[in-house]
């Protein structure tokens, strides 16, 4: 493929959001200075109001390589005005490159050749929209967690289908095609908890993930100030529901039954946790009809009972089949 410099000034625009990661930004940037590619790659920043010297930091790099690095410093933190995903709002319209690959402030990469190996993949398999790998994951002070986050289950490639309904890919891994439609992104991405994990759904409209193993691991960092790592099992699974809700009115905006389908499950899956964990972790009777209101209202109990009966007549099935395989594997 003939890499066209008039309609893509750069082969890869990566793309990064940080908030006071002043003890970890210069690991991250570095890990991109490090990249050896046989391409131009520019750098976009969002950099969310940040209040210690995180854009100082992002601003002497800026002034020491000129052409690379492209941030955006916001004066008004838009993460506490309700705004979600910032990379699609803030990053993705900015960016000029045929591919994007993203990485957090406080996270970085390891492997000098991460970029040039996903791209010869991504110019070489036109079916795959997104490729990806492990990390390991460190402390603040940079201690040894574990040396892979992701499951095994998910050390694989995926279909498209498997994408929708919400894949693992780690986002600090990703590198996929720059499409014109990631410049307006979905409505429901934007009020979305995880809008990581809305974007990896809405990317399997495009096509399949490459898991890539020889790839050395990045590095996840988790720390105090950490959106997702510090949250409590209880507010991890607030977030998941709210995210699942808004996929499921995505979907069913597209007329994606399949899909609204999944995520009506899944919807109904984490906000009966939800549901379980307050009614039982709280005394006050207010509270506990409060909490059974949301659930009812947040799964359409009433308004949409057609969805209710095809989940439950779905998860009937799925029983009965499961109990089937069961069965037979103790017959034998």
């Amino acid at each position: 493929m003939i890499y066209d410099t008039n309609k893509y000034p750069f082969k890869v625009s990566v793309c990064c959001v940080t908030y006071n990661h002043e003890k970890f930004i210069r690991k991250c940037l570095d890990g991109f200075l490090l990249q050896q590619t046989h391409f131009p790659i520019e750098v976009i920043i969002h950099d969310d109001a940040s209040t210690d010297q995180t854009t100082a930091i992002i601003s002497e790099y800026q002034a020491q390589h000129p052409g690379i690095f492209f941030p955006l410093f916001q004066k008004e933190n838009q993460y506490r005005k309700g705004i979600r995903g910032m990379n699609a709002k803030f990053n993705f319209p900015r960016c000029t490159g045929k591919y994007i690959a993203l990485c957090e402030g406080d996270d970085f990469w390891n492997d000098p050749h991460k970029l040039q190996k996903q791209v010869d993949f991504l110019e070489s398999n036109p079916e795959y929209f997104i490729t990806g790998h492990d990390a390991n994951i460190i402390d603040e002070e940079e201690n040894m967690i574990s040396t892979s986050k992701l499951p095994d289950i998910c050390k694989r490639d995926c279909s498209s289908i498997e994408l929708q309904k919400c894949f693992f890919v780690l986002t600090l891994s990703m590198c996929f095609r720059n499409v014109s439609d990631l410049r307006q992104m979905p409505e429901e991405l934007y009020k979305a908890s995880n809008a990581d994990t809305f974007m990896i759904s809405y990317f399997g409209r495009f096509g399949k993930y490459k898991y890539m193993p020889d790839i050395n691991p990045a590095t996840y960092r988790v720390h105090s100030e950490g959106i997702w790592a510090m949250r409590n099992e209880l507010e991890k699974q607030v977030m998941t529901k709210n995210t699942f809700r808004q996929l499921r009115k995505y979907y069913a905006r597209v007329s994606n039954r399949r899909m609204e389908l999944y995520h009506s499950k899944m919807l109904l899956k984490f906000s009966g946790s939800v549901l379980k964990k307050r009614f039982f972790s709280s005394k006050s009777l207010t509270a506990k009809w409060n909490s059974v209101k949301e659930y009812v209202v947040e799964n359409e109990l009433f308004t949409n009972p057609l969805l209710l009966i095809k989940m439950l007549f779905i998860h009937l099935v799925s029983k009965i089949n499961k109990n089937k395989r069961l069965s037979y594997n103790s017959a034998d």
